[in-house]
């Protein structure tokens, strides 16, 4: 080959090298200058994002509050409530009266909610904006599970009922629940003890089953001792049923109160407590 070939061979394979070789990265290093400028340049977008988002959000809210779209009426139409048995709607309605004519971005709904559950009816209730101008309102009512004979209670219309907590609450004009009568409580009672012989009340009642029917008052003096006074062929028979066991005792009571009658006469009450012994007493014992 002539040398002026292969030097031309030789430059050309030099280039292709050079070509294919790869390049060493530049290590850049950013002084405190450098960064600072970069900080600058992105804090200063930010900040100016911020203020276009606070600005919308600025006229915006501007215009809820200005707009009589979004004011609260506090008419039924704008005031929609549910979950009501007992306790009177213009009652709630009264809560939301001040937000009338109001925007319905200033509505204070958690503390619409408190003033709700002050009503006395009331357990639960949820508030909810339904914009533009309507809230919703959903009422949980207290379950009464029975009628509480308290002392001055001379009569059956002053009674009062009460709630599984121990609640005491005044029957509404149309009140008409069947509920057992229960004596042996009252309101100065911590709210736990009334809870404990409510609580016993409910559990006696569910034990019976649809013989509660038969029981036409329950003394809960003592906790550990249900009182039940029941007719039986016209006699008023008060059963201690102790704090478990009611349906056992019931039917004890109605398998053997014919012998009992044939052998004492008259019964005025019968101790079940106590298993495989019965204590019973006669009328003029």
């Amino acid at each position: 080959m002539p040398r002026k070939a292969k030097v031309a061979h030789k430059v050309e394979r030099s280039r292709e090298s050079a070509y294919l070789r790869r390049a060493k990265p530049v290590n850049v290093r950013r002084g405190p200058a450098a960064w600072a400028q970069l900080i600058g340049r992105w804090g200063g977008l930010g900040l100016v994002a911020f203020g276009l988002v606070f600005a919308v959000w600025h006229t915006v809210d501007n215009y809820v509050e200005a707009s009589p779209s979004f004011q609260f009426g506090g008419s039924g139409q704008s005031l929609h409530v549910t979950g009501l048995r007992f306790v009177e709607k213009s009652d709630v309605q009264f809560v939301f009266e001040s937000d009338r004519g109001q925007s319905m971005a200033t509505m204070l709904i958690e503390e619409r909610r408190t003033k709700l559950l002050e009503i006395p009816w009331v357990e639960q209730a949820r508030v909810l904006r339904v914009w533009p101008n309507r809230v919703w309102v959903h009422i949980e009512e207290r379950k009464p599970v029975a009628w509480v004979r308290t002392a001055g209670a001379a009569d059956f219309a002053s009674l009062r009922v009460v709630d599984p907590y121990g609640v005491f609450l005044d029957p509404p004009a149309d009140f008409d629940l069947e509920l057992p009568v229960v004596s042996g409580l009252n309101e100065r009672m911590p709210a736990g003890e009334r809870q404990v012989r409510v609580g016993l009340v409910q559990n006696l009642m569910t034990g019976l089953g649809a013989d509660r029917a038969q029981v036409s008052e329950i003394d809960v003096a003592d906790p550990s001792n249900a009182r039940v006074l029941t007719l039986y062929e016209g006699d008023v028979i008060e059963l201690q049923m102790g704090a478990a066991h009611f349906r056992h005792r019931w039917e004890v009571f109605h398998k053997y109160v014919e012998s009992w009658k044939e052998k004492y006469g008259r019964i005025g009450s019968v101790d079940l407590r106590f298993e495989g012994q019965v204590a019973v007493r006669r009328v003029d014992s």
